[in-house]
């Protein structure tokens, strides 16, 4: 239920503010840290477009190098 104020750099420069909602938290398997899930609850109309815009590029690039590999 903590709440993380995030600052994320999106390629090539593109900067987004958010609040996020930790939702998870288990400790890493090397005992140095923690993995977080978290939920977006403060996220601009801009940002969350931004946002959107950079998983939609992600998973373009991911879904063309596995058809490169399998074709």
């Amino acid at each position: 239920g903590d709440r993380l104020a995030l600052k994320v750099i999106l390629p090539p420069f593109t900067q987004i503010q958010a609040v996020a909602k930790v939702i998870r938290s288990l400790p890493d398997s090397d005992g140095q840290g923690f993995a977080l899930a978290t939920e977006f609850v403060e996220l601009s109309a801009d940002d969350r477009e931004h946002l959107i815009r950079h998983i939609i590029r992600t998973q373009a690039e991911r879904l063309r190098a596995g058809q490169s590999r399998v074709g």
